[in-house]
Parts: C-alpha cells; sequence; structure tokens
C-alpha cells in the first residue's frame, strides 16, 4: 500500500529537513529533480548540500553500458546506466567531452570517476565525472599509441585522489598515473595474453589468460608489481577429460569483496555445434598455498543451453538480493529481455528475471559495462 503525504505538510517542512531527504535519493532522481524550482537546481553547486550528499551511505553500483549501434555502424555517444535497487534505466550523454561524438568508447569506472577514449584517437584518454560533466585530458607518454589492453581506476575518496593502472600489449607493460602528480609512471611487463576486463578486488587488479581459464593474472598496485598463479586443480577440471576439443570462456567478477570466477567450457560437435560441459561459479582466494578456487555453484543442466553463443556476467545488488550475478546472452538484440538470469549467492537460487529495456539500448549489440558509482563530489 502506497502512502502519500499531503502537500500542505511537505510545503511545511523545514528546508533542512527537505534537503536530508533529496540527499538520499538516487543521484539520476536527483539530477532530473533539478528542474522542479531554482533553489532545487542550485543544491548541486551548494558545498552543504554535497557534504550531506557525501555523509549519505552509498548504494551498490550501478551498471555503466557503452556501445556500438550495429545498425548505424558507429559508437553510441552516451553513457546507459541500469540501477539494480529501481530496475530503472538512465542516460548519461558524453557529447560535452573532448571527441567527436560518436567515437567515444568507455574504458573502464570507479569511484564516480569514468575514463574514456575515442575510437579514432585512443591514444588521449580522459577522466570525467559523468553526473557533473567535469573532465580532464591526462598527459600522453610514449607508448600511449593504442587503447590500454587492459585498465582499472581506483579511487581514493579520503584524500580525493585516483590511480588509474593501463597496460598495453601482450608484454603487459604497464603504467601508472597519480592524480595528485599528473604524472604517468612505467611500472612493471610481464608476458600475459591477457583478457580485456580486469577487475579491482581489495587493491589488486586481476585478469584472465585469454588461452588458459585456469591462470590469472594479479597486479598489485601498492607494490607495482605483476605475478601469477593457477586456480584450478586437475581434480576440479576432470569433467573436461571426456570432452573433445572443448571451448572454454571465463570472467572475473568482483562482488562485496570477493573475487569470482565464472568458467564455461563447451564442447563442438561434428556439426559445429556446441555441447555444453557446464557453466560454473567459482570463488578464488589468491591468499591460499594450495586450493585457491572453491566451487561456489554450477549452473542447471536445463539453464545453461540459453547462453551456448555466449554470455556476460555482472554483479547485481538491490533490496531483494544482497549478492547476486545476472548472467545476460549475448545473442540478439532481444537478450536483456528473453535471456537474463540471475543467481542469488546468498539463498543459492536461479530465476529467470525480466530486466526493462530502454529503447536506446536496444541496438547496442557491442556493448561493453562495468559496474560504477555515481558521484556528484568526485573531481577528474
Amino acid at each position: 500500500m502506497q502512502i502519500f503525504m499531503s502537500e500542505r505538510i511537505w510545503g511545511r517542512l523545514p528546508e533542512e529537513l527537505v534537503d536530508a531527504i533529496l540527499a538520499h535519493l538516487p543521484i539520476p532522481v536527483l539530477l532530473r529533480l533539478r528542474a522542479v524550482c531554482k533553489r532545487w537546481n542550485a543544491l548541486l553547486s551548494c558545498t552543504g548540500f554535497l557534504h550531506l550528499c557525501s555523509q549519505v551511505p552509498q548504494k551498490r553500483p550501478y551498471l555503466l553500458f557503452t556501445g556500438l549501434d550495429f545498425i548505424l555502424r558507429k559508437c553510441i555517444c552516451e553513457g546507459l546506466i541500469f540501477c539494480p535497487s529501481s530496475s530503472r534505466w538512465y542516460r548519461f550523454p558524453l557529447d560535452f567531452l573532448p571527441f567527436p561524438s560518436e567515437n567515444i568508447i568507455g574504458v573502464t569506472g570507479g569511484g564516480g570517476l569514468l575514463l574514456v577514449c575515442s575510437a579514432l584517437y585512443s591514444a588521449e584518454l580522459v577522466v570525467t565525472n559523468p553526473v557533473t560533466r567535469a573532465w580532464k585530458i591526462l598527459p600522453t607518454f610514449h607508448r600511449s599509441s593504442s587503447r590500454p589492453s587492459l585498465a582499472a581506476l581506483v579511487v581514493n575518496k579520503s584524500k580525493a585522489t585516483y590511480t588509474i593502472v593501463a597496460a598495453y600489449d601482450s608484454d603487459m607493460t604497464t603504467y601508472v598515473y597519480e592524480s595528485f602528480t599528473n604524472v604517468w609512471t612505467k611500472t612493471a611487463n610481464m608476458s600475459f595474453d591477457a583478457q580485456m576486463r580486469p577487475v579491482v578486488c581489495n587493491g589488486i587488479m586481476y585478469c584472465v589468460h585469454d588461452d588458459d581459464i585456469t591462470l590469472i593474472g594479479a597486479y598489485d598496485i601498492e607494490k607495482g608489481q605483476w605475478s601469477t598463479f593457477k586456480v584450478l586443480s586437475g581434480a576440479q577440471l576432470r569433467f573436461m577429460e571426456n570432452l573433445f576439443d572443448p571451448q572454454t570462456h571465463s570472467q572475473l567478477v568482483e562482488s562485496c569483496g570477493r573475487l569470482l570466477l565464472i568458467t564455461s567450457i563447451q564442447e563442438m560437435d561434428s556439426q559445429a555445434s556446441a555441447r555444453t560441459g557446464g557453466i560454473h561459479v567459482w570463488e578464488v582466494r589468491p591468499e591460499r598455498q594450495r586450493k585457491k578456487c572453491n566451487l561456489v555453484e554450477k549452473m542447471p543442466d536445463n539453464l545453461m543451453t540459453y547462453f551456448q553463443d555466449g554470455f556476460d556476467v555482472f554483479a547485481f545488488h538491490n533490496a531483494e538480493h544482497e549478492e547476486a550475478l545476472l548472467f545476460i546472452a549475448c545473442n540478439s538484440p532481444d537478450a536483456w529481455r528473453t535471456s537474463t538470469l540471475l543467481y542469488d549467492l546468498v539463498e543459492k537460487s536461479w530465476e529467470w528475471t525480466r530486466v526493462p529495456l530502454s529503447p536506446e539500448f536496444i541496438p547496442m549489440l557491442g556493448f561493453s559495462g562495468f559496474p560504477m558509482e555515481l558521484s556528484l563530489t568526485s573531481l577528474p
């Protein structure tokens, strides 16, 4: 049952109480409320109100997507943000950035900041706050002739600084940018053919080897050092022994401070059709000397067939699900409506879920996304 407050009571509330209520609203909603009146529009530039917002406990990260319009054959010049708590989409135009609007690509994000580059001029990296529209072109360096193979952005809120880690090419030559010095520093390199989407968990950037789902690369951001470790033993992969020429796919996800590895193993038959050997969720424990991976769950066989042509996974949190994973099939533009599967890590249950889809998202078959916070105070 919905309860509505009388307009007479609402209109008599002290401004301080109204501000406290507004500070608890999701940031996309707060941005829309600027059109209500001049005072609410001015709040977002008021130091006192921004401080009040910073004291509100952070909600779970949003999911931000950028991508390609496969109909018009160009990049989509805006970010699309999905809010898990309200199951709503919000548009964040990126046409204010110093690139041709049709060539903007999101690289990574964190702490309310977004790292982007141009599809044409990928050597130039820009950090922006998509909420406040503040942006900064990062200094270039001699190795930055292409888009980073891997990148991570970590914000230190207490010091109001951020760190960017960018690794290039197959030798993973790694550069670190510190916002307080405005300087890139070359730190380390490692011969490692990594997948393009790393995750940061407890100060370490992790990535999976592109051809070996059992091998993980780890970059210690504080120490500036690379290392590798195996996560799956022969016993844990014994079910692969009966598969001929298995096709593998894996993805790392950070969820509530835990590092999760999702693996998919399929066998190709003589008609070149896939027969799924298993989709598994593992918890990775890098600090252990032995058995660094524990099996969390195996996707039921009757569900796996929907994800044979590929899928993406995101950590998902809302009022009904304290910690969950969202599996999205990547085989059709209607995948978000028809093949979106949620696994609750607490209840250990699977359920199909219907994610309301924004019309602007329909042509984005080439989307790439990552979780990120929204912030009114983070400065690039």
